[in-house]
């Protein structure tokens, strides 16, 4: 129970004490009819501060104004130390299918993480698909990495993606002697059960690509089909995107897992998140982009749509 509430219960309990104390002292040292006015007087404040504990535990139930500050802090700091980490990158993609070939420009948020310019983007935002999804060869093109208030973009390459994990990651070409703002993947936390969570994420153009936060709690955790966590709330982000304790350090991000065909049987309910999002441990992406950075992005492992499987 909240320290809050506690205080509220036993103060309203030791007013009541106090005042059936004083009825009895009352009806031992008078039985005048004006004595036992005032212990009627006293029955009807008891009867009040009874009445009363339903309204002082939905008061006790409400966020303090301290607790209102603490959690404008968190958000603060959070939008101070993270959200510089967080790009857009523009590319051309070239799709070629049994349909024809076509290219279309996009667009997606990405986060840095390292201060030379290694980006990490969700590899279905960035055009990879997974088994039965999979339509065609897809290959990412004219890839430009869009940096604080940027609107032209920093040229930068395909490294890698990794299917099963539905990651992706791409490169700044020549970032001299430039050191970007990213997020630490060796200063991650181990995600546990029951957590409070923050993320951040951007609106569109039409707002400015205003930093959003929000929230939720870790619900759950499962080890199939690869070690993950569920959240819960009103975390609103992309997947690729990174996952915070409430004190600011990493502990996974956000992604989206789709079954190969032979895995879904006609059944597409394990493809709904209904109401909740899953989170790969930072631990993972960790192990994952160092096996990343080993991969040479080429025309040959572009057309294979090469993976780093865990």
């Amino acid at each position: 129970m909240p320290i809050r509430d506690r205080a509220l219960r036993a103060g309203a309990g030791l007013l009541l004490c106090s005042v059936l104390a004083a009825a009895r002292g009352q009806g031992e040292r008078s039985r005048t009819e004006d004595d036992r006015g005032r212990a009627e007087q006293m029955k009807t404040q008891i009867r009040e501060v009874l009445a009363s504990q339903p309204a002082a535990e939905a008061l006790a139930s409400q966020p303090a104004a301290s607790d209102d500050s603490a959690i404008r802090s968190e958000y603060e700091a959070l939008l101070k130390t993270q959200a510089p980490a967080l790009v857009r990158i523009k590319y051309v993609q070239q799709t070629q299918g049994a349909r024809g070939d076509y290219e279309g420009e996009n667009e997606i948020v990405g986060v840095m993480i390292e201060p030379t310019g290694l980006v990490m983007c969700s590899n279905t935002r960035f055009g990879g698909s997974r088994g039965r999804f999979r339509s065609g060869r897809s290959i990412p093109t004219k890839i430009k990495v869009l940096v604080g208030e940027d609107t032209e973009g920093l040229e930068a390459r395909f490294v890698a993606r990794d299917t099963e994990l539905d990651l992706a990651w791409v490169q700044i070409k020549e970032p001299g002697d430039r050191r970007f703002a990213c997020v630490d993947l060796s200063a991650a936390e181990e995600p546990v059960l029951g957590q409070r969570v923050l993320t951040l994420g951007l609106m569109g153009k039409y707002f400015g690509e205003a930093v959003l936060v929000s929230e939720g709690r870790l619900a759950g955790h499962t080890h199939k089909p690869r070690d993950l966590y569920i959240f819960r709330g009103s975390l609103d982000t992309d997947a690729g995107l990174p996952v915070f304790t409430a004190a600011g350090r990493l502990v996974g991000f956000a992604t989206l897992q789709r079954p190969e065909a032979d895995e879904v049987s006609g059944d597409m309910s394990g493809m709904t998140t209904r109401g909740y999002g899953l989170i790969l441990p930072a631990a993972t992406m960790a192990k994952a982009t160092a096996r990343a950075k080993e991969v040479q992005a080429t025309e040959e492992s572009e057309e294979e749509e090469p993976t780093t499987k865990p």
